[in-house]
């Protein structure tokens, strides 16, 4: 249930009422690197990485919330009384970066970097695509089947480990610190760190590098 009533919201909120936003979010997404071809093996794990933030992350220009806390504001996107709890449900998502701590054939378990605890995820599709000692940037949603993982998820390299270890540590406590841009800054740099192939990994990995000096997260 909770798929389809994500994929209905993001239909919705991607449709042509939507345009400008879609589009105006889309081009600050890639802003830094570049849109994939769709014949690339990449593209649909990136454009899921897209979708996932523009529902959950970025709020709306003119209601200053993301879409995810919008599912009742618009009369023409309508719920069955099957569909209503759990769309109330989609605001609750929460977005962090995961270290595999373990992998079954149906499961892994991680622990959560910024709220330093352990958690179970059931994967319908297979775990072969997770790496034990692994980072990943991820979305989950407490059910009362177990923990949903969405697909938007993005693998960061085994070198940049101490990079995003310590700057979580550094900035997490700071009022003023500013998660989601934090997160969505390194995802940016995952994609620089594929697109430059030949760059040192700690020339990519910072926020002091050309590309993100003049960004703040805190």
């Amino acid at each position: 249930m909770i798929q389809e009533v994500y994929h209905k919201a993001l239909r919705f909120f991607s449709s042509d009422q939507f345009d400008n936003e879609f589009l105006k979010s889309r081009i600050y997404f890639f802003q830094n690197s570049h849109v994939l071809d769709e014949s690339s093996p990449q593209f649909f794990q990136r454009n899921q990485q897209f979708l996932d933030w523009y529902f959950f992350s970025r709020p709306l220009e003119k209601l200053r919330l993301p879409p995810s806390h919008c599912v009742f504001m618009f009369p023409n996107l309508r719920w069955s009384p099957e569909e209503v709890g759990v769309a109330e449900r989609l605001k609750e998502t929460v977005h962090s970066l995961f270290e595999i701590r373990k992998i079954s054939s149906s499961s892994i378990q991680v622990f959560d970097l910024f709220d330093e605890c352990k958690l179970e995820f059931r994967l319908v599709q297979g775990t072969e695509y997770f790496i034990k000692g692994q980072l990943f940037d991820g979305r989950y949603l407490k059910l009362d089947e177990g923990n949903y993982l969405f697909a938007g998820r993005c693998f960061h390299p085994e070198e940049s480990y101490k990079f995003l270890k310590k700057s979580i540590e550094q900035y997490k406590d700071n009022p003023d610190f500013n998660k989601e841009k934090f997160l969505l800054l390194t995802l940016k740099m995952r994609y620089l760190y594929d697109r430059h192939s030949n760059a040192r990994l700690e020339h990519i990995y910072s926020f002091h590098n050309r590309w993100f000096q003049n960004e703040e997260i805190s």
